[in-house]
């Protein structure tokens, strides 16, 4: 009984704050991506507009969107690795010093963590090759049909 009483002690407190945070986090996400629609509705406006007056269109600078998202991978890659991990094994480090919890719990806890640790530093490493290849931004123009296509 005092395992349960104790369990019922920090799940309530666990569940709010994760449910807080999955819908902050799904949030986060909704905004972005409106965002970007926005932008990318706006760009397709201007660019049609553009071709109605007649002039001609600037093609984007490539060497900024690649430095751009080479700075935006590093410090996703760099919180991937680094703060996923320390999360993990901070969590883990609290759970077991301050519950008292059996063995077997206190290997799955660790074991968790450690699991999601090099997940992390996996898909940080991943993301980072990823990125020095130039996976994501292409600097030269893709081929089609009728010509060349530059990527917007």
């Amino acid at each position: 009984m005092p395992l349960l009483a104790q369990t019922v002690h920090w799940l309530v407190p666990a569940t709010i704050a994760t449910v807080v945070g999955a819908t902050l986090f799904v949030l986060c996400i909704t905004l972005v991506y409106r965002l970007i629609h926005s932008s990318r509705q706006f760009t397709h406006a201007e660019r049609m507009r553009s071709l109605e007056v007649g002039t001609p269109l600037n093609p984007p600078e490539t060497t900024n969107m690649r430095e751009k998202a080479m700075h935006n991978a590093f410090w996703i890659a760099f919180w991937l690795g680094m703060g996923v991990p320390g999360s993990a094994f901070s969590a883990a480090s609290t759970v077991t010093t301050q519950m008292n919890i059996s063995l077997g719990l206190i290997v799955a806890v660790w074991a968790s963590a450690a699991t999601a640790s090099v997940t992390g530093v996996i898909c940080a490493t991943v993301l980072m090759i990823h990125s020095a290849r130039g996976g994501a931004i292409r600097d030269e123009p893709r081929t089609v049909a009728g010509g060349t296509l530059n990527h917007s």
